[in-house]
């Protein structure tokens, strides 16, 4: 019986450490992170060697440019031709296992149109 205690603590931690949340090691990122498939792979790089799993990029800003390619929203300044930069980084960064999220800026910085 003076086991029990133990057994119980012990059984405890294992369910508490098969339950924790990942631990989440990010960085920010922005367009010229991503805007070639050599800067995508320097950020990859980067993170890979920090061993870092998480990246949040900005996606959608300066007036209403887009760093992805979108029928709706101009592509930012460049970006070489046919590359997608959010697409290269998600399928760079899951082939890493690490984490990709796209961080939208909504609302105006007061331009007129983007840019």
């Amino acid at each position: 019986m003076r086991s029990t205690p133990l057994l119980i603590a012990i059984v405890a931690l294992a369910q508490a450490a098969l339950c924790a949340e990942p631990e989440q090691r990010a960085i920010w990122a922005h367009f010229p992170d991503i805007k070639s498939p050599e800067a995508v792979q320097r950020t990859i790089g980067s993170m890979t060697a920090a061993r870092l799993n998480t990246i949040y990029t900005l996606v959608w800003y300066d007036g209403g440019l887009a760093a992805y390619r979108s029928a709706l929203s101009p592509m930012m300044a460049g970006a070489p031709e046919g590359h997608d930069p959010l697409g290269a980084l998600i399928t760079s960064a899951h082939a890493k296992g690490i984490d990709v999220h796209a961080w939208f800026v909504n609302g105006s910085y007061g331009w007129k149109r983007p840019g």
